[in-house]
């Protein structure tokens, strides 16, 4: 169970259009996956070779997403 600290991949568009003001501004999961996959986004590989996402900070940093005042 130690693999399991952080948001799955397939949740953080979801989790990121809770942070941000325009939530049509928050990019798909196939963006997010494909900036992990380039190394422009930390991410972990759990063992069944998912990703899981610690730091939505470095995505709304990366994608310049504004985040609610």
């Amino acid at each position: 169970m130690s693999d399991h600290h952080g948001i799955p991949l397939t949740h953080v568009p979801r989790e990121l259009s809770k942070l941000v003001r325009d939530k049509s501004s928050v990019p798909t999961y196939r963006r997010i996956y494909n900036a992990v996959i380039d190394g422009a986004i930390p991410a972990k590989q759990l063992s069944n070779g998912r990703y899981q996402v610690s730091d939505l900070e470095a995505i709304l940093r990366h994608f310049s997403l504004a985040r609610k005042s």
